[in-house]
């Protein structure tokens, strides 16, 4: 279904936003969100279960360099209520963007233009399966691992005639650029029987299969609106690469610093080092307490972009800043 109160063709000028309307989407799936723009902008969904607070958002940047000039980006539903905003992260106006949002229950995209490709938040319900066939039909089957992480593999031949001592079988898989050559051969024995040498095969990453890293603990960080709060953290590249990124922190008012009262961080993102980052507009939320010490814990997940950086847009004093990434 279309939806009737977030879709806009406009003028969007630097650093203004488009903001839709809640509209009811618990009976639906995903939420598709259709583009059309000439320069980087974010989109926003933001979940809500009474209409006033929104308990769930999700950002998806969009870089033309990277994506082009349209993408389409969809959303899973958490929530009652729905809507979309739409900012313009250069320093430029964009003339003419369009921006159309739908409302599915189907876990694919089904448009005419891009078939193929889906950018933004998509649910995988599971990351490894096998097919086998039976009477002729194919059929999907998950891939298991023992307790102690390593994939469990049946191998059956048939019609393949392989010399004894002198043929073999190597297993390949991916660095997420390239084919790599796993841990496992396996050689073929006297009368046609399979022997297994140099068997290490736990070391694959299935999707998840990382933990949580630790890129930065400091303290007395103080910074002058506009700077930077935090180091350029990194979420890699490949099979490699960290989706998740959370900073936790301090924030203290003892600094002295002019403004202090109303202390706006963001994150800032970029795909390559070589050129500006640029912030979603959402700030950070504080737990303050009384004795001048305000607790956050800062965000995002399935980043776009390669690069975070954490800056103030005010005058900001931490006592402590701590920054963890992690795949999921």
């Amino acid at each position: 279904m279309e939806s009737k109160l977030n879709n806009t063709i406009q003028l969007l000028a630097t650093g203004e936003s488009f903001i839709g309307k809640n509209e009811v989407v618990n009976g639906y799936t995903n939420i598709v969100c259709n583009l059309s723009t000439t320069k980087d902008c974010v989109i926003t969904c933001e979940q809500s279960m009474n209409g006033t607070d929104y308990q769930f958002s999700n950002q998806f940047a969009h870089v033309v360099s990277v994506f082009g000039t349209q993408t389409r980006t969809q959303f899973s539903v958490k929530a009652y209520y729905a809507r979309i905003t739409l900012f313009n992260a250069t320093v430029d106006d964009i003339p003419k963007i369009v921006l159309t949002t739908l409302f599915t229950n189907i876990n694919q995209d089904s448009s005419l233009e891009q078939p193929f490709t889906i950018a933004g938040d998509v649910q995988v319900i599971n990351s490894l399966k096998a097919t086998y066939t039976l009477d002729g039909v194919d059929n999907l089957r998950n891939v298991a691992c023992d307790a102690n992480g390593v994939l469990k593999s049946n191998l059956v031949l048939e019609g393949i005639t392989l010399t004894p001592q002198t043929d073999g079988i190597s297993i390949f898989g991916t660095d997420g650029t390239q084919p790599v050559q796993l841990k496992t051969s396996l050689i073929v024995g006297e009368e046609g029987s399979l022997q297994t040498t140099n068997t290490d095969i736990s070391k694959i990453e299935v999707n998840v299969n990382k933990p949580p890293t630790l890129h930065e603990t400091a303290g007395n960080v103080i910074a002058f609106a506009g700077d930077r709060l935090s180091s350029v953290i990194d979420l890699g590249e490949g099979v490699n690469r960290d989706r998740n990124i959370v900073f936790f922190g301090v924030a203290n008012s003892t600094y002295g610093l002019p403004n202090f009262d109303n202390p706006k961080i963001v994150m800032k993102f970029t795909h390559s080092l070589a050129t500006p980052f640029v912030s979603d507009g959402a700030y950070a939320s504080y737990y303050k307490k009384p004795n001048g010490y305000w607790e956050f814990v800062f965000q995002r997940s399935n980043c776009p972009l390669r690069y975070v950086q954490l800056y103030a847009d005010t005058n900001t004093g931490l006592t402590a800043l701590k920054v963890i990434t992690s795949k999921d």
